[in-house]
């Protein structure tokens, strides 16, 4: 193992670029699930991505379709590492202000799916690759007949916002028969709370579609105060030559949309033209790509039991330059990975897993710089570390409730940090001991 130099950088990655993959040829499998799901994952320490699809992909779960047509090709699950509630002793939305908790987990949130914009035009094939050298994932949306008709999506997470940046870009290869023009409905959606009544709330946000969720966090002993955990989501589609459903520049027509699971939220349309993304299938953030932008908000630094922090979300989504966000994310892992590496010549297996590992941490933990953090709309020391299934939750019933348990457990994921050259990211583990360390001396 050796750290490098910048000037080695592109060297070094070049070598295990091709062989550090993660291939899903068949799509990734339905979600949700329980646990950490088999799936393309992206993360930046707080906000997590989880790419399912319920075309080609198996899982004894239910579809996690949300088009207006029912025929979802991929679906971009977000949580959080604070996204928590507690199911209360009490009926629903009847609580009581000295109310103890039954059972405290992890809760779902929502996402944003694609979607063909008519039952008669679905995808019939998904593929989906991850790069974790790169912070990537890419997936392949085929249409009927085969012939490379195909709509491509690069997916990153800013290193330092709660933002997901998707490139859009459509295939049509002259010798096919391809339509001239895709259609695509983008549904944003979050869940309802199954426990306290909590319906979702959806708005649009002046070209942008929102959807927010609301959790009971805990029942509450004398000096404390309930509280509601708020979580939102805001998508908004800019750039290029893409057309949205009004024509000309892209643009968005929300409404009122209903899906799986009690989901509510609210669809845009954009329409992709043959040829209108840049070089390399819009993965380097040219002028003529088509963006889905994604933000994240919560209530974690605000503890607003009122305030929806869909206006927060859509604020960051507008403030969002793609190309800053996805050069952003390109030097964050370049760096990431210069920090060390190693080469095990008679092992390839074991040292590709290695290189996957070093992503999943990463992605998962919160750096010192974010939990050093003083911008309004990042977590700062607030961000919690990860718990059993990092930001990747997509139930509400994950198993063993997705916590913290303080054994191994919660050690584990921290073991290799330091002789990896990541001392930054020991920095999470050190907040959840402080805090539990008074019940040890009861």
């Amino acid at each position: 193992m050796q750290q490098h130099v910048p000037a080695l950088l592109s060297a070094v990655l070049a070598a295990p670029a091709a062989d550090v993959v993660g291939t899903w040829p068949k799509g990734p499998i339905k979600l949700p699930g329980a646990k950490l799901p088999n799936v393309p994952l992206l993360g930046n320490g707080f906000l997590g991505v989880a790419f399912g699809s319920p075309i080609g992909g198996t899982s004894k779960t239910s579809s996690s379709a949300i088009g207006p047509n029912g025929s979802g090709a991929l679906d971009m699950w977000l949580n959080t590492n604070a996204f928590w509630a507690c199911k209360s002793t009490g009926s629903a939305g009847n609580h009581t202000p000295n109310e103890v908790p039954a059972v405290c987990a992890r809760r779902a949130l929502g996402g944003v799916s694609l979607s063909a914009s008519s039952a008669s035009a679905a995808f019939s094939t998904v593929t989906a690759t991850q790069l974790p050298l790169l912070g990537q994932v890419k997936v392949t949306l085929g249409l009927p007949g085969g012939g490379g008709c195909a709509v491509r999506t690069t997916s990153v997470v800013h290193p330092a916002s709660s933002v997901l940046l998707t490139t859009l870009s459509y295939s049509a290869p002259a010798a096919a028969a391809c339509p001239l023009e895709v259609t695509l409905n983008v549904s944003t959606w979050a869940l309802g709370d199954p426990y306290d009544a909590f319906p979702s709330v959806q708005a649009g946000c002046h070209g942008c579609a929102a959807a927010s969720r609301r959790l009971y966090e805990r029942g509450t002993n004398a000096t404390l105060t309930p509280r509601i955990v708020w979580g939102a989501l805001a998508a908004r589609i800019v750039g290029g030559s893409g057309r949205g459903s009004g024509g000309g520049a892209v643009a968005a027509t929300l409404v009122r949309e209903g899906g799986w699971g009690g989901a509510v939220g609210g669809w845009q349309t954009v329409t992709l033209q043959a040829g209108a993304a840049g070089a390399g299938g819009g993965s380097t953030g040219t002028a003529n790509d088509v963006f889905l932008i994604t933000a994240f908000a919560d209530n974690l630094r605000s503890n607003s039991n009122t305030v929806d922090p869909a206006a927060a979300a859509a604020a960051l989504a507008a403030a969002t330059d793609p190309p800053a966000a996805a050069a952003a994310a390109a030097t964050h892992w370049a760096s990431f990975h210069n920090a060390s590496s190693v080469r095990l010549p008679s092992q390839p297996a074991l040292e590709r897993y290695w290189w996957g590992a070093q992503f999943i941490t990463g992605a998962m933990t919160p750096a010192a710089a974010m939990l050093a953090s003083t911008d309004p709309a990042a977590p700062g020391a607030l961000a919690p570390p990860s718990g059993l299934y990092g930001p990747w939750v997509t139930s509400d019933g994950p198993s063993w409730n997705g916590d913290y348990t303080l054994d191994y457990n919660q050690e584990a994921q921290f073991y290799g940090v330091h002789s990896s050259n990541h001392p930054e990211l020991a920095t999470g583990y050190f907040p959840p001991v402080r805090c539990s360390s008074q019940r040890a001396f009861v």
